[in-house]
């Protein structure tokens, strides 16, 4: 039977030759994200979204997002779907919080109020017109197409 020693020899040259692996995981972003600045609350750009689209944007349930540290945040959401497309108008700053700074869903764009998510658009809702009849609502300050692979915390579009 082998003495103590030798097990905790084994144990420590084992322990200390071991290598840190690290899970990668990588996400397939299928969908187009614009940016809105607007001072309207949500339900009015919905509308005037829906009005000018031809969409039927309705309040869909508030998206619950925990981030690392106990932060818990709740953003508003509405959601229109057809049988090959989605279209989603996310709120860019939480609706409630769990510490008392501001929080929002894509941090280094504080600058921007809304986005708008559209998965599968080609067909349905060709982005480039999409964005032309957004910019000629008077409640749209700004709009943008946004690169997802640019963005730090693009994983919090994953729900």
């Amino acid at each position: 039977m082998p003495s103590k020693a030798l097990y905790k020899a084994f144990f420590t040259l084992n322990f200390k030759s071991m290598r840190k692996n690290k899970l990668l995981v990588s996400y397939e972003y299928n969908f187009v994200l614009l940016g809105i600045a607007s001072p309207a609350r949500d339900y009015k750009l919905a509308w005037h979204i829906n009005k000018t689209l031809g969409t039927h944007l309705i309040k869909d349930e508030d998206l619950h997002i925990d981030f690392v540290g106990n932060q818990h945040v709740v953003i508003s959401n509405f959601l229109f779907e057809k049988e090959h497309c989605t279209l989603r108008l996310l709120k860019n700053k939480a609706e409630e919080e769990s510490r008392p700074a501001v929080a929002y869903l894509l941090p280094e764009l504080p600058e921007l109020d809304y986005f708008i998510m559209m998965e599968d658009p080609a067909e349905n809702f060709p982005v480039p017109i999409i964005m032309q009849k957004l910019k000629e609502l008077d409640i749209v300050q700004f709009l943008t197409q946004l690169r997802i692979d640019t963005l730090k915390n693009k994983e919090n579009l994953i729900f």
